[in-house]
């Protein structure tokens, strides 16, 4: 699911989708979420934490700028599909 909403309603939103998904008999769900409100809301729903194989690096340019800024938010969009879940 594509978090389109505020981090205020992320555990309203959380609970309603694995609630639908539960109800269809799914037989996993998977959520890759980065940000606090979002993993939050996950645990809150239930969900289990496991471990990332993902890193980031930032060019030197890119690090500096992000210097700027007390806190930024940057979602994993690898476009590999479940392969590497």
């Amino acid at each position: 699911m594509d978090a389109l909403a505020l981090p205020e309603d992320a555990p309203a939103v959380m609970a309603a989708a694995a609630r639908e998904l539960e109800q269809r008999g799914v037989d996993l769900i998977v959520s890759n979420q980065c940000h606090k409100a979002w993993a939050d809301a996950l645990r809150r729903a239930g969900f289990l934490e496991g471990p990332s194989n993902f890193i980031f690096a930032a060019a030197k340019k890119l690090a500096a700028l992000s210097s700027a800024f007390d806190e930024f938010h940057i979602n994993r969009g690898d476009g590999d599909g479940p392969i590497h879940l």
